[in-house]
């Protein structure tokens, strides 16, 4: 019998801390962290002004200016997530998977026609 009892309170006691434990993460307020599962593309033109040893990131195609050129086949890297990509003989490029939640992104371009030693240049971009 004392056995019955003992066994029904801890019974009851285990209902009792089931039911608790949902109410207790609500009153807690703990936050609620969800991962972003939109992601962004973002794409453009690089050209290289060979006058001025400049990089020109536009978002569309530049015709006419003197001095400029598509800087084609050069490697861009985004800093924050490492993708990388290439651009194409028009000096188009996409870079695709960049999260949502992002505003700005570091681009580091490299191509061999770029006259500092390192070859190596980097670029913020607000998106």
């Amino acid at each position: 019998m004392k056995k019955r009892i003992f066994l029904l309170g801890l019974l009851a006691m285990a209902i009792f801390l089931v039911g608790c434990t949902s109410e207790l993460t609500i009153l807690m307020k703990l936050p609620i962290e969800v991962q972003t599962t939109y992601h962004k593309a973002i794409d453009g033109y690089l050209y290289y002004d060979f006058r001025n040893d400049e990089i020109i990131i536009t978002s569309y195609p530049l015709t006419g200016r003197r001095y400029t050129e598509p800087l084609n086949l050069a490697q861009i890297r985004v800093l924050e997530t490492g993708n990388v990509t290439f651009t194409d003989s028009r000096g188009y490029f996409v870079i695709r998977g960049i999260p949502g939640s992002y505003h700005t992104i570091n681009l580091d371009i490299k191509h061999d026609d770029l006259r500092r030693p390192s070859s190596s240049r980097r670029y913020s971009v607000y998106l």
